[in-house]
């Protein structure tokens, strides 16, 4: 029988899983730069990716557990377009752009 204190750190480990993923999807771009001279990221371009990649991650993971299993397709689609907006909106100043 599994105490309460297993039950908890088994619910929650897929936050450390989504935290390894987000280190491995930042080397995505660290990797391009050493082979690139195409990608020039700072170091505050890692750090605002690595938040929005975590945090949209926790965000889906908390509304899927609040949501049905034949919702969580439309949650994460929600989730992901959302993520895109808003990185094409810091990339390129999309929405700006558009309205002037």
């Amino acid at each position: 029988m599994k105490t309460r204190y297993e039950k908890v750190i088994e619910k929650n480990s897929v936050f450390c899983w989504l935290g390894i993923s987000t280190i491995f999807l930042l080397m995505i771009p660290a990797a391009g730069m050493l082979i690139s001279n195409e990608i020039q990221w700072q170091i505050m371009d890692f750090i605002v990716m690595g938040v929005m990649i975590f945090s949209f991650g926790t965000i889906f993971i908390f509304l899927s557990r609040i949501t049905s299993s034949s919702n969580r397709v439309y949650v994460a689609i929600f989730v992901l377009f959302t993520f895109l907006v808003l990185w094409a909106e810091l990339a390129v100043d999309m929405v700006t752009r558009i309205i002037t």
